[in-house]
């Protein structure tokens, strides 16, 4: 009996910790992320547990923050997170978790584009990256799919801090 349970615990986090058996070329390899300046990695993506207590964590930082070019800045960089996290998603192939950070993606361009979209320019030199990364990243899904689709509204979203 004791056999099976381990046997069991063991399958589970096989299946839990194993990466996917076919899964596809990542959308960017290390050297273009780093021409994004996206080299530093984030330590919690989405699909991680503790993700929760991190968007506690910049809520609350947000909130804390005073100074609207201090706030500008703040969802600057939230912004590049977010960003961050949707090519986390599409390079280890986990489109389970797309639409919740595109939508929080598209949440933070539209706090930006509504409240402090003329303070710090240079926020519209960031999106000017993210559109062809974007623009890459839908690239990778058949036209008019899902993914493709969710792409493609982030990406006209993006367009709007322009």
């Amino acid at each position: 009996m004791k056999q099976i349970v381990v046997l069991s615990i063991l399958i589970i986090l096989f299946l839990i910790f194993a990466p996917p058996i076919f899964a596809s070329e990542p959308a960017f390899s290390e050297q273009e992320i780093k021409s994004l300046s996206l080299d530093k990695n984030e330590s919690i993506y989405p699909d991680s547990m503790f993700y929760s207590v991190k968007r506690l964590k910049e809520k609350l930082g947000f909130i804390l923050t005073s100074g609207r070019e201090k706030k500008a800045q703040y969802l600057s960089n939230l912004l590049r997170v977010r960003f961050k996290e949707l090519i986390y998603i599409e390079n280890s192939d986990k489109s389970g978790f797309l639409i919740e950070a595109a939508n929080r993606y598209n949440a933070n361009v539209g706090q930006i584009n509504g409240n402090y979209k003329n303070v710090d320019n240079r926020i519209k030199r960031q999106v000017w990256d993210y559109e062809s990364a974007l623009a890459k990243l839908r690239d990778k899904h058949p036209a008019n799919s899902t993914d493709w689709l969710i792409f493609q509204q982030v990406i006209e979203t993006t367009r709007n801090l322009e």
